[in-house]
């Protein structure tokens, strides 16, 4: 026997030809790639059948052992030498199906050989767009183009297909096609109505028929107003006497415009001028009122004017109230400008005397550091170092920025920061060059030593006044001080937010490397020992898109069971942290081979805490996510005391954890080091005499770059650790609340109004350093109130704003009362406020308190009492509660901050009034400004413990 033949048979796919006696037959078969729902082209190829009487056939078929050809076509067959190839097409098959190429001798199956059905996978983008602009009648978006190693699917690409629809609507619109290209596409919808939301989504389209992809995320854009149907209303001018200015208002109606407004324009008119309005002045958008100089001098009637420019500038408003206004020829002017000479001069003089100041030290320095230099060798383990390798905040945002030699106290250069990160590098982007961190020597800096935790506040304040906390600081090795070559390695380098955050290769987390991918064993985090040399942190960067998955795979394989995270997703409109667990309680989210479901969700006032079972192939665990939400980027908070329960409600749910806990923030340095340094040394001082934060910092950044990034954050934890150190005993429970009953005028809250006072004097002092270091305080303002559930007028009002029968009206808002409850000690009406020209309706519980006692006088508590109980039972909406009295700050600071401990206590089983208080006053320092009031706040507690049982039953 001949052929295609093995020990002495025909291998498979081939027969006994009885002409030669040799083995002939199908000697492969191969099918094309395809897109989903596409014809397959099939090939067999087979030997040539030479003469013979037998009549030998093939064919394609779905089936092995029967010809089954339904929608297959025979298309030719063609010699090539000694061998045929039948060419067949295959319709409506599918990825995984089997085709069989059948030699056939008359109606009997001879030999066959399969070929597998492969499909391409779709591609498919793995982000939303983004939007780029939009008029009343337009938008236009962008996104990234689609990468292979980002996004989903096969190359090559071929095409987008931009989709929109009203975000209320089911129907998608297909937009023009766009080319492919490299970085960033942009596509524009127009035609589209004013005011309105469109939903964005973009296709990616691969090569041949049918390639086109599913849709990617989308995402809502609103169109801008219709410049024509809206203009500023109300417009009201008062001239102020005293400056000779005249401030202008006006205001926007809600229900007429809500987007698109990019400034406001004011303009004057003189009464019995023939003249149009003439300019005056421009506003910001997002403020509805301004104060400007008079226009012209002398006795004058004038009149105002505002327009709103969207995409072009509307027309005027109605006239504002006319204004006679009588002043000199120089209205205001001359005194401003002298005003103005005034400070220049100041400001020369201290430049003079500061330049004067600094030749002086400097020469001193100079002679110190040649003589320590002289006599010890130089300063080596602690010489402070200056990061040449990266940008400090005042670089420019491409990093281009050289650092100088500075006259000023020892600066250390913040490499990586913050603010200018990006989610992810382009691949065409080149690494930054790393110099070596010189050992600048400071002999007028000694190595700081542990600090006795009684004597912290004054050392924290005399050190802070004199700029020597920024010294200590400075003294730290800054930027890189070991190698991180797996970090840098170009397989790794997408994996990274920051060019210069990265992790030694001797405090890395190395992950179990993946099949076929020998670099998956990276992600940027590194281990941090605790006082004891144990590793009880990892402190990781907040996932990126390319690291995502790698975050969950580190959480599992470390077994961890917390993480706490101190960055939000998104800060000043720039991704921070991808977010990586699920909207919804109850929602499940897939990362990878492990599944998330977020099981609980509880809110706080500067935190969340959420409960997460995360599942893999192996088993199930919980993890806890510790989240704060109120840690300004690129600063500090404005005082300790919410950082400092953070750092608590962590250690009670880390307790008696054996596994590392994760903690990050976009970095995994700034924040991060800071948390982990007040949650190490917190125990230090609770607990020791001595705290030695300077040795504590060092030793973690021996482990990874930069921990606690830059001064203020230094400062800011010493201040943390003296705060705690001082207000450990203000939290209480029930019983300790109740042994204060016999000496409740006396020491206790005392003692606590004035340490409170005391350290609203250190946020004072902190607050003049920060500006001192041109740190501006991030501001943030609620533009209006949705869904108001409750107001509580705390005292009587001699004008009500509220009906006394059946309705009533303020301006534009008109407001009801549909019902009313009196008791002795307060009136619960329900009020119904709805606005001109809207049918929608709030419903408001209005509690107005009846018999809320005097300070100097408590017989009235437990009207009180009731009050609070009241409101824990009838306010049966979500939304935010207004309380007011006459002044805003006495007895309403008193009710919030009663209510808020009871609330707490209900919650916790604990009390902590110095700490509520403090919050209260950081936003508003005449909120219980007296010590008499501090006190009326603990009688009302204790009373509310005396007589909880009865008021439950209420």
């Amino acid at each position: 026997m001949t052929g295609a033949c093995q020990n002495s048979e025909c291998i498979p796919g081939y027969m006994i030809y009885a002409g030669s006696l040799s083995c002939q037959g199908v000697e492969s078969v191969s099918s094309s790639k395809i897109n989903p729902n596409t014809t397959s082209d099939v090939n067999c190829v087979t030997q040539i059948f030479r003469s013979s009487a037998e009549v030998l056939t093939l064919n394609l078929s779905r089936e092995p052992d029967q010809v089954v050809n339904h929608k297959i076509q025979f298309v030719n067959r063609t010699m090539m030498g000694d061998t045929e190839v039948w060419r067949f097409t295959a319709n409506d098959v599918k990825d995984g199906d089997e085709l069989f190429c059948l030699l056939l001798r008359g109606d009997d199956i001879s030999a066959n050989l399969s070929s597998t059905i492969i499909e391409y996978d779709l591609p498919s983008l793995r982000s939303p767009p983004t939007l780029r602009a939009a008029t009343a009648t337009s938008i236009s978006i962008r996104w990234r183009s689609w990468d292979p190693d980002r996004d989903y699917g096969d190359p090559p690409v071929v095409a987008y297909i931009p989709y929109y629809r009203k975000a209320v609507s089911e129907e998608w619109i297909s937009g023009t096609a766009v080319s492919p290209g490299e970085g960033t596409l942009e596509f524009m919808a127009d035609n589209l109505e004013a005011e309105t939301e469109y939903s964005f989504s973009v296709s990616v389209v691969r090569e041949g028929v049918n390639g086109e992809g599913p849709r990617g995320p989308s995402a809502n854009f609103r169109t801008n107003c219709d410049v024509s149907d809206v203009t500023p209303q109300n417009v009201m001018a008062y001239f102020n006497e005293t400056s000779k200015q005249v401030n202008i208002s006006w205001q926007i109606p809600d229900n007429m415009c809500s987007s698109g407004i990019s400034s406001f324009s004011i303009y004057y008119k003189i009464e019995g001028s023939n003249q149009e309005p003439q300019f005056l002045a421009n506003s910001e958008p997002d403020v509805t009122w301004i104060t400007v100089n008079t226009p012209v001098s002398g006795e004058e009637k004038f009149s105002f004017f505002v327009t709103l420019t969207i995409d072009e500038e509307s027309a005027l408003s109605e006239e504002s109230n006319q204004l006679m206004i009588k002043i000199g020829d120089s209205p205001g002017l001359p005194i401003i400008i002298i005003i103005i000479a005034i400070v220049v001069v100041v400001v020369i003089f201290i430049i003079l005397v500061f330049v004067l100041l600094r030749v002086w030290k400097k020469k001193d320095d100079v002679e110190n550091v040649a003589s320590y230099t002289k006599h010890n060798g130089g300063y080596e383990a602690d010489a402070v170092t200056l990061g040449m390798d990266g940008n400090d905040c005042n670089s420019p945002p491409n990093g281009s920025g050289k650092s100088k030699p500075s006259e000023e106290p020892p600066v250390v250069i913040n490499l990586g920061e913050e603010a200018e990160s990006e989610d992810e590098m382009e691949e065409d982007e080149e690494e930054e060059t790393h110099a070596e961190d010189p050992d600048i020597v400071y002999g007028n800096l000694q190595k700081p030593q542990k600090v006795k935790v009684t004597d912290l506040r004054n050392y924290i304040n005399m050190n802070l006044q004199e700029g020597r906390l920024e010294q200590e600081f400075s003294l730290l090795k800054a930027g890189k001080q070991f190698p991180w070559t797996v970090a840098e390695k170009k397989e790794n380098k997408k994996k990274n937010r920051f060019r210069n955050m990265f992790t030694y290769d001797h405090s890395r987390v190395v992950l179990e490397v993946l099949p076929n991918d020998e670099h998956s064993d990276y992600y940027n985090a590194s281990y941090i020992m605790n006082q004891k040399g144990k590793k009880a942190f990892i402190a990781a960067q907040g996932p990126n898109t390319a690291s995502l998955n790698d975050f969950w795979r580190m959480a599992w394989s470390e077994e961890v069971s917390t993480i706490v995270m101190v960055t939000n997703v998104i800060e000043k409109g720039k991704d921070r942290c991808l977010q990586y667990w699920p909207d919804e309680v109850g929602s499940m989210k897939a990362f990878g081979d492990i599944k998330v479901v977020l099981e609980e969700c509880t809110g706080f006032a500067d935190y969340i805490i959420r409960k997460l079972n995360v599942i893999q192939l192996n088993g199930a665990r919980v993890i806890h996510q510790l989240h704060y939400v109120s840690w300004p980027d690129m600063g500090t908070p404005k005082q300790p005391t919410p950082l400092i329960a953070f750092v608590k409600q962590a250690k009670l749910i880390h307790r008696e954890k054996k596994t590392p806990m994760v903690v990050h923030c976009s970095a995994g340095v700034g924040r991060t080091g800071t948390f982990i340094a007040l949650y190490s040394l917190l125990d230090n001082v609770l607990n020791d005499e001595y705290v030695h934060v300077f040795d504590f910092v060092k030793k973690m950044r021996e482990n990874r770059v930069n921990m606690v990034q830059t001064g203020k954050q230094y400062v800011f934890l010493y201040r943390c650790l003296m705060e705690a150190s001082l207000t450990n005993d203000t939290e209480m429970t029930r019983d300790d609340i109740s042994k204060l009953a016999v000496d409740l005028d006396q020491s206790r809250p005392k003692k606590e109004f004035q340490l409170l006072k005391q350290f609203e004097e250190d946020d004072e002092a902190y607050q003049n350093y920060l500006r001192a270091a041109g740190c501006k305080r991030p501001f943030s303002m609620s533009e209006k109130c949705y869904n108001l559930s409750m107001l509580i007028t705390a005292n009587l009002l001699k004008v009500p704003y509220w009906p006394t029968s059946d309705f009533i009206k303020h301006g534009k808002y008109s407001v009801s009362c549909k019902g009313t409850e009196t008791e002795l000690a307060f009136i619960l009406r329900q009020l119904e406020v709805s606005q001109d020209e809207s049918k929608d309706v709030l419903s408001v519980n209005h509690l107005q308190l009846t018999s809320w006692p005097a300070r100097n006088n408590l017989s009235g508590l437990d009207s009180i009492i009731r009050k609070v109980t009241s409101l824990q039972t009838c306010q049966m909406v979500d939304g935010p509660v207004i309380v007011h009295c006459v002044d805003g700050e006495g007895l309403s600071g008193i009710f919030v901050a009663v209510s808020s401990e009871i609330e707490r206590l209900q919650l916790t089983g604990k009390m902590d009034m110095f700490k509520t208080v403090r919050q209260l006053r950081e936003t508003n320092t005449d909120v219980l400004a007296l010590e008499e009031d501090y006190i009326v706040c603990y009688k009302l507690l204790l009373q509310y413990l005396q007589g909880l049982h009865t008021y439950q039953n209420m």
